[in-house]
């Protein structure tokens, strides 16, 4: 039955952490209450959609979100792109990435399969990680303040409490670290359910809880959640491992600096590891597999009394955790040990044995006390059997300051030694801890060691050889300091511009510089531009949208790279090149046919079919509708006088004679039209 009885436990637990909350996009979503990271922290979870937002804004993961409803930090994802937002202080988070957004990361998630998602601060860089791997990271300058902010899983404000970008889908396993973690350690973590108790989380909650509206907080530290809307649970389709604490091989656990993996013996002590002191405590402290040994660093000192008087032998002394069986804690200096009855006191508070053995009193030895204790004459003599005697150290360079390295030891200090024992030179007065430092010279006069680190931030003068500190009068000045930008300090000693934060060469634009985007490397003046994504990456403050600056928009404008070509341009007929966009380059005058097929391009009434007498392009044919002409017979087609107005068969006397001049004349200029229509042609 004691048997069952863990895993009956273990059983129940596993199918507690089996769970999820479930959203469904309208109104639902989980407020976690206010947790307050550092300047460096780590925020990460499992998440599972069912649709995404591919029309309108966005699905917002996770937020902190102010007073005022403005984004302090989030991650959204806004139907094309991940988004990690630092201070967005606008209604309108993730609508585009430029506003307000420290990074922004193409890729399309996959419906219906578990994604793990991590957002890491480390001071001014943020990075996103997808599935334990890096998707992309990026810096900026105004972190995140968090005092009185709430977190919100699944939902963002826009201004109205939460009521936007809800997501649709399933949640689960999501932590807040008060520290920003490694690649490395996101991925030790990824697939295990926590217990809470992790060191280093800030907030947990493992969505473990099944039922009810609450999503505790498995740290302990009351961040619990409350399930807002219609938020469900569901059994969880992350396929976690649950764990039990200690038993991830690769997770410091305890925060000892050491994980199972490395050799730590027990993941949930943080006073137990392979290099751990070992004390008396019932604990293999330092994972030898020996509890307590007799070397614990608290260990105790035990005395012989094999007479049993009380009164331990000072020759043998044992060490260990417990009393050992016939041995004392006092170390008197017993007298035979053997025999009880031989020693007596003789007031002084120590033993004497003279009646046993004829030696004298036990504490008879000469003593720095101004008094012959031992009867030999001699007052405090150097004997070393002299007890209370006093190491002194020489001072030859007469400063006071003793060398460590020339001892005396006696009851009263010898001529020219000192009990100072901090002198680096007994050759030069000048030099010893009191000595002011002369510094850069080669001579350590203060004797601490350094001559070269005048602001002590253990970093040497750039002028001295191995030296690296750029400004040795300032402490907060040195490689690898943190640097903050447009300060007018060189914090790091990197040498690069304080007002350049991206360090693209060009300093910000607010410092006097022309980057108008300075924490973006890949944005100052002259850069190179990609058309139409909406960043404008070469400061021209140029309309993103009209490359060639003609003032037409590229979606009214046929060239767009062609500021000669647009609406308002003038056409120039028959060079190839359509300048006013109507689609027309060959057609001058507009009647449907191009100068190829048309015998006179700036005559609208003149195309072939057309029906005028010379507008009809044909040079056979006569005129049918302008002019009254007959087309091939001779009766009346029309015309005003009759039958044979038109000439084509008059019965007025004269009248045969005309006709016939007409049609010969008319057939010579017939023969001559071609001439005419290349003539027309050849116009521009």
């Amino acid at each position: 039955m004691n048997g069952l009885l863990p895993l009956v436990l273990f059983a129940l637990q596993a199918l507690a952490q089996d769970s999820a909350v479930q959203l469904d996009g309208d109104g639902d979503y989980v407020d976690l209450g206010a947790v307050a990271p550092g300047s460096a922290f780590t925020v990460e979870g499992w998440i599972q959609w069912d649709a995404l937002h591919l029309s309108g804004c966005c699905d917002a993961l996770i937020e902190a979100v102010d007073a005022s409803g403005y984004n302090t930090f989030g991650v959204i994802y806004n139907g094309s792109s991940w988004q990690i937002e630092i201070n967005d202080t606008t209604t309108g988070e993730g609508d585009s990435c430029g506003d307000g957004v420290a990074l922004c990361v193409t890729d399309t998630p996959a419906m219906g399969t578990p994604i793990h998602v991590a957002g890491v601060v480390d001071g001014g860089d943020v990075s996103l990680y997808l599935d334990g791997a890096l998707a992309g990271s990026t810096s900026f300058s105004a972190g995140p303040s968090f005092s009185g902010h709430t977190w919100i899983l699944g939902a963002d404000s826009d201004g109205t409490p939460y009521t936007s970008d809800n997501i649709t889908g399933a949640l689960d396993e999501w932590r807040i670290w008060d520290h920003a973690r490694t690649e490395s350690e996101l991925q030790c973590l990824r697939d295990w359910s926590l217990t809470g108790g992790e060191a280093g989380l800030l907030a947990h909650w493992g969505m473990n809880d099944g039922s009810g509206s609450t999503a505790v907080d498995g740290t302990g530290g009351g961040l619990d959640g409350t399930l807002m809307g219609d938020t469900s649970w569901i059994t969880s389709p992350m396929g976690l491992s649950p764990s039990v604490g200690g038993d991830i091989g690769c997770l410091d656990g305890d925060g000892d600096g050491e994980t199972p993996d490395d050799g730590d013996c027990d993941d949930t002590d943080g006073s137990v590891w392979t290099g751990a002191t070992e004390v008396c405590d019932g604990v293999d402290n330092d994972c030898d597999s020996v509890i307590d040994p007799d070397t614990s660093a608290d260990a105790g000192t035990w005395y012989d009394d094999s007479d049993g008087d009380g009164l331990g032998d000072t020759a043998s002394p044992l060490s260990g955790c417990s009393q050992p069986s016939g041995t004392v804690e006092n170390d008197d200096d017993d007298c035979p040990t053997q025999d009880a009855s031989a020693c007596d006191l003789d007031g002084d508070g120590c033993l004497d044995d003279v009646d046993a053995d004829g030696i004298s009193d036990c504490d008879d030895v000469e003593e720095c006390d101004g008094g012959d204790n031992d009867g030999d004459g001699l007052v405090d003599d150097d004997d070393p059997d002299v007890t209370g005697q006093s190491t002194w150290y020489a001072d030859a360079d007469s400063d006071t300051y003793g060398d460590p390295a020339t001892t005396v030891v006696a009851c009263d200090a010898p001529p020219s030694a000192v009990a100072d024992d901090t002198d680096c030179d007994d050759t030069d007065g000048s030099v010893n801890p009191g000595a002011a430092e002369l510094w850069y010279d080669g001579v350590d006069q203060d004797c601490d060691g350094n001559d070269d680190d005048q602001d002590g931030d253990a970093h040497a003068w750039d002028g001295v050889a191995g030296g690296d500190d750029c400004d040795d009068t300032d402490a907060t000045v040195y490689p690898g300091a943190s640097d903050t930008w447009y300060d007018g300090v060189d914090s790091d000693c990197l040498g690069n511009d304080d007002d350049d934060a991206d360090g693209d060469g060009h300093a910000s634009a607010s410092h006097g510089g022309d980057d108008c985007d300075d924490s973006d490397p890949d944005t100052y003046p002259g850069a190179p531009d990609t058309p139409y994504d909406g960043l404008i990456n070469d400061c021209d403050d140029a309309d993103e949208y009209d490359q060639d600056g003609d003032g037409w928009h590229v979606d009214d404008d046929c060239d767009d790279n062609n500021s000669a070509v647009n609406p308002d341009a003038t056409e120039i007929w028959y060079d190839g090149t359509d300048q006013d966009c109507d689609d027309n380059d060959d057609d001058q005058d507009g009647d449907g046919y191009s100068y190829e097929t048309d015998c006179d391009d700036t005559d609208p009434n003149a195309w072939p079919g057309s029906a005028g007498w010379t507008e009809d392009c044909d040079p056979v044919r006569s005129d049918t509708a302008d002019t009254g002409w007959g087309e091939t017979g001779l009766g009346d087609t029309g015309g005003t006088g009759g039958k044979d107005d038109d000439c084509g068969c008059s019965t007025r006397s004269g009248d045969s004679g005309a006709w016939l001049l007409f049609v010969v004349v008319g057939l010579a200029g017939r023969r001559r039209w071609p001439h005419r229509q290349l003539a027309r042609r050849q116009r521009p």
